[in-house]
């Protein structure tokens, strides 16, 4: 059976000095019946020129410009663009290796799968054509539905998806717009089968800027209130109530860490809507809540989960 078409939506915005990087790493992958579609959201720097020197080189590469309107609006643009069976995903200063997506492929067909994530590392060193961590073991295992809100609400870069199960992203939410993503596909699909491979295939950029501050905390703030102010519109809304209550988790977990006292009033608040969200969530088994309940009554239970992790 002959490939299919893998279409990948890069967004672009400022990134000159990373953007070349990103794109030579997936066209030099050995999956090559691709498209890759970079959409430049008004950047003011070399971006768009940087991503023209790979577009000459290889007839793959597309480029889409528009004015400034957040990663959402362009990733949405990317969306209405593809044409591929498959879409991904990815930032445009990270990278991937050369299995990235043919391992993600081979899993969709081999198991019939909606959607396949793979592992990722984090790195604080730019260096894209360097060698990927060898992961001479790894294992493919399929998502049972009890953890499909804890392994695929995440972000939307290092996994595949079946175009047919593809929204659009809200471009009202800019900060937690990946999680949302996925509540919404899950929320949709109840039959949906997904798989993990925990081969690390995708590298994560961590800009100095932006490793935990004071940014971050406001993040974990607008996630929850984004996830929170969609549930009206859900139809399953489980998987938006286990992730609101993990973005509260880690709002809490990160002032902590940061020694940030005047966000403790704020983290309590955002704790007892948790609290309050997830006992009247029917859809939740009793068991399933029992689990959150002392995390959310107690920091140190939290950190010492997460520490035994």
């Amino acid at each position: 059976m002959e490939n299919e078409l893998i279409s990948v939506i890069v967004p672009m915005y400022n990134v000159e000095r990373y953007i070349e990087g990103c794109l030579r790493s997936v066209l030099g992958g050995k999956y090559k019946k691709i498209e890759l579609i970079c959409v430049d959201d008004g950047s003011t720097d070399g971006t768009v020129a940087a991503a023209a020197r790979v577009r000459d080189g290889d007839a793959r590469v597309r480029i889409i410009k528009q004015p400034n309107q957040g990663v959402s609006a362009a990733r949405n643009t990317g969306l209405r663009a593809a044409s591929g069976a498959y879409i991904a995903f990815a930032d445009a200063d990270d990278w991937v290796s050369q299995d990235y997506l043919s391992t993600l492929y081979e899993i969709a067909q081999q198991k019939y799968a909606d959607i396949v994530r793979c592992a990722f590392f984090s790195t604080v060193r730019y260096a894209p054509f360097s060698p990927f961590p060898e992961d001479a073991v790894f294992e493919v295992t399929q998502v049972p539905e009890q953890k499909k809100g804890r392994d695929l609400v995440r972000p939307v870069w290092c996994a595949l998806y079946r175009r047919e199960i593809c929204p659009s992203f809200d471009v009202g939410v800019q900060i937690g717009e990946d999680l949302l993503y996925n509540i919404r596909i899950l929320s949709a699909h109840a039959e949906l089968t997904a798989w993990l491979c925990s081969k690390r295939l995708y590298a994560h950029y961590c800009r100095a800027a932006s490793i935990i501050n004071a940014a971050g905390v406001e993040e974990h703030c607008s996630a929850f209130n984004a996830i929170t102010a969609s549930l009206p519109t859900l139809p399953v809304k489980k998987y938006a109530v286990v992730c609101a209550v993990k973005q509260a988790l880690a709002f809490r977990e990160h002032i902590n860490m940061l020694g940030k006292t005047e966000y403790r009033p704020r983290a309590r608040v955002l704790l007892r809507q948790a609290f309050s969200l997830l006992l009247k969530c029917r859809e939740l088994p009793f068991y399933e809540k029992t689990k959150y309940v002392p995390f959310i009554c107690s920091a140190k239970l939290y950190e010492m989960y997460r520490r035994s992790r």
